[in-house]
């Protein structure tokens, strides 16, 4: 898809940035992001400058697609993208207001410093920002803090996904911060219908922001994979992520972990496992996902998607992150990943008969904060200064 060189029609001209499309729970964030800004201001030009939109934007046809923020305006450590020295930074200084998508990119192990500093050069420039649905870690250099203070400082709106976010936030100059939660919730509004059900998803990865700690994941990811396998019994087991297919991109890629584990796996184990291959859109992930009978994850998304379609999910993940499901009865459904005997214990549980019934009504406080930061961000949008 060919990156968006100027504003479509309409006003406000709302650049929505941060979505990391290669990892399908990010482009959902995205999708639910603009459906937010379309339900307050149906008028709205909204451009999304999203990571790896020339190569996935396709998949999201509803999505208008610009480059990254840092490659449109350039930061300390990258120029602004060839061919656009003129044209990106134009094409920020024409928005009206800019969105920070949700996402847990946050971190300071992830080392977002471009995310940053694009961020913080919109915010000393005044133009109207608002953060939604985000994870925020606690970041400690103070070199390192001066760009997000900023960008708290200078943002109208921000609403956070868990409680530890807050008080980061709050710790980095952020006037009244919001505990939202995470913004894929709002994708599924009405209660699922029922339907027919087939075995069992697993969703493996040996991910982690510190380097140090992947091969640990790895060997949790093979033992959830002999587990999962032989407690399904008879039922097929399907692996799949949200983060696969295109390395490149994603700089990590969960089909081959997944592949090298089928492997190493007996020939009675691995004859009743299917691999997905290719990258899985948010819509394909959201439709595997309902048609399970159960779910093992370590990954989010495909858990947050499972409990808003009564799909019983196991999501074996630690941090902070694991907030988002605070004050429900959902947070049963988690075990740390360094407490083995526990994540034993949820998977026998859930590929058990334990069923998902009732999921999508315990998530309903989510949906409801889901609402009051859309009913902000509505609020922030009206409230623009007039478009010149």
């Amino acid at each position: 898809m060919t990156p968006a060189t100027t504003w479509p029609a309409g006003r406000p001209r709302v650049l929505v940035t941060d979505a990391w499309l290669a990892n399908a729970g990010d482009a959902a964030l995205a999708l639910a992001t603009e459906a937010m800004i379309r339900a307050a201001v149906p008028g709205a030009a909204v451009l999304h400058a999203a990571y790896h939109g020339t190569e996935l934007g396709h998949h999201l046809p509803s999505l208008r697609c610009t480059l990254p923020l840092e490659e449109l305006l350039g930061t300390p450590w990258a120029p602004t993208a060839p061919g656009w020295e003129a044209s990106g930074p134009a094409l920020v200084a024409g928005a009206d207001a800019v969105v920070s998508q949700g996402g847990g990119f946050l971190v300071e192990a992830y080392q977002p410093w471009g995310r940053i500093a694009a961020l913080a050069t919109v915010a000393r420039r005044g133009t109207p920002l608002a953060i939604v649905g985000q994870t925020i870690g606690r970041f400690e250099p103070a070199d390192l803090r001066r760009d997000l203070e900023d960008v708290m400082a200078a943002a109208a709106l921000v609403a956070v996904r868990d409680a530890p976010s807050v008080r980061h936030a709050r710790d980095l100059g952020a006037g009244d911060v919001v505990i939202g939660s995470d913004l894929a919730f709002g994708l599924f509004p009405d209660p699922p219908q029922e339907h027919a059900r087939h075995g069992v998803g697993l969703v493996l990865t040996d991910h982690h922001p510190e380097d140090g700690l992947r091969s640990g994941r790895g060997e949790l990811a093979r033992h959830l994979a002999e587990t999962v396998i032989d407690q399904a019994g008879d039922q097929p087991v399907t692996l799949w992520s949200t983060v696969q297919g295109h390395p490149e991109l994603a700089r990590e890629d969960d089909s081959a972990l997944a592949r090298s584990i089928v492997a190493g796996l007996s020939p009675g184990r691995r004859s009743g496992v299917t691999l997905v291959s290719g990258y899985v859109p948010p819509d394909r992930a959201i439709a595997l996902v309902a048609g399970f009978r159960s779910l093992v994850s370590m990954r989010m998304h495909p858990a947050l998607f499972a409990a808003s379609l009564d799909t019983p999910f196991a999501l074996v993940l630690g941090g902070q992150r694991t907030g988002v499901l605070a004050g429900t009865s959902l947070e049963g459904r988690l075990a740390d990943p360094a407490d083995r005997g526990a994540v034993d214990a949820l998977v026998q549980r859930t590929l058990g008969g334990d069923g998902g019934d009732g999921q999508w009504e315990a998530v309903t406080p989510l949906r409801r904060r889901c609402a009051e930061v859309r009913g902000l961000l509505v609020r922030f949008l009206r409230e623009l200064p007039p478009s010149s």
